[in-house]
């Protein structure tokens, strides 16, 4: 696969880092192929919403320009949209940008896609095999997306309801519907939503929100019929671009085998034995992907502490309580509130497309 590059920059300058590193320049900014200078609106270029432009988060590269209101909120935007901190400039007032600053960060994230590639070798009698059959290769392709999310926390009070909604926010704000199916114990996504009227739908209950459609239970979640459960998450596969799963805290093993997720979202805090070693000795018998996150983070366990534990690579958030209980008051999802929140919710995001 020829990497390519796309840039916002004047075709001056462009060309002269397109040539240092060795890409052919194009317009395509749509492939997961391309590099991506992403450029805040100026007199020169540039646009306001970097939003639209980013595909492949860990392969954009963005400049926010000064650090003033506008700046902030294109920053803010491109990492809800997945993009890592160290792959956006901000400037001081009144300092250039180098061109030789974005060549040095076009060849890291241009060697970086060049090391996920040698890691994942293609077979090459499985690579000549050409299957015809249309509608086959359609549904293995969707049935490889990324679709149901499940959110789980091994312990209360670790913030699984907060970063699952936020999660379900994100997911609203790139456009697809959403499903959010709350199997807490309580259940208590429908305090992280507005205008939640719920009517019954088979089994379970239903509230059409503006937001995303929430799917809870009548009755204790310990009641819930697995067979009931699998034939939603199949039906929400089908009608939903993203379904999100609020897990409780220590769910029931046919529930988890029912939903069968795509992808699982493993939340825990600074409490290593009650929190992070059990979730390293359950999540290490999962045979899906697992984003491992640590929330509230505290200065007293610092983070290479719990990557030791876990032996993976953690996406890290801070606490903030006025940004969540600013988005409780609202009944409204934490990270629109929140930029602390934000930024780890985009860097979930990133790990998880």
């Amino acid at each position: 696969m020829e990497i390519k590059l796309y840039s916002m920059l004047p075709e001056k300058y462009s060309r002269q880092i397109a040539n240092k590193v060795g890409l052919q320049l194009t317009d395509e900014y749509t492939r997961d192929d391309v590099i991506s200078i992403i450029v805040r609106k100026n007199p020169a270029c540039g646009v306001d919403d970097p939003t639209e432009y980013i595909k492949n988060p860990n392969a954009a590269i963005v400049v926010a320009g000064t650090p003033d209101k506008t700046g902030e909120e294109f920053f803010n935007k491109a990492v809800q949209a997945g993009v890592p901190d160290n792959n956006i400039f901000v400037l001081p007032p009144k300092q250039p940008l180098s061109p030789k600053q974005l060549v040095e960060k076009v060849k890291e994230v241009h060697d970086r896609i060049l090391s996920q590639q040698q890691e994942e070798p293609v077979d090459d009698e499985d690579a000549m095999f050409l299957d015809f059959e249309s509608e086959k290769q359609e549904s293995q392709a969707t049935s490889q997306r990324i679709k149901v999310v499940a959110v789980r926390g091994f312990r209360g009070g670790v913030g699984t309801t907060t970063i699952a909604t936020s999660l379900a926010g994100y997911f609203c704000d790139l456009g697809g519907k959403v499903a959010v199916i709350d199997l807490g114990m309580p259940p208590n996504v429908k305090y992280h939503t507005p205008d939640v009227k719920f009517e019954r739908k088979e089994v379970f209950l239903l509230s059409q929100c503006e937001q995303w459609d929430l799917y809870t239970l009548p009755m204790p979640v310990w009641l819930l019929k697995p067979e009931d459960l699998s034939q939603l998450v199949e039906n929400l596969r089908k009608e939903y671009r993203w379904t999100v799963v609020d897990f409780s805290p220590q769910p029931d093993r046919e529930h988890v085998n029912a939903v069968r997720p795509d992808i699982t979202v493993a939340i825990m805090d600074h409490d290593v034995t009650q929190s992070v070693e059990p979730l390293q000795k359950q999540t290490a018998k999962m045979d899906t992907p697992v984003v491992y996150v640590y929330n509230k983070v505290v200065p007293d366990v610092p983070i290479d502490v719990i990557e030791s534990i876990i032996n993976r690579p953690v996406v890290t958030i801070k606490p903030d309580v006025s940004g969540c209980s600013a988005g409780l008051t609202s009944s409204m999802p934490a990270y629109r509130y929140s930029e602390v929140l934000a930024k780890g919710i985009g860097h979930i995001a990133g790990s998880i497309q």
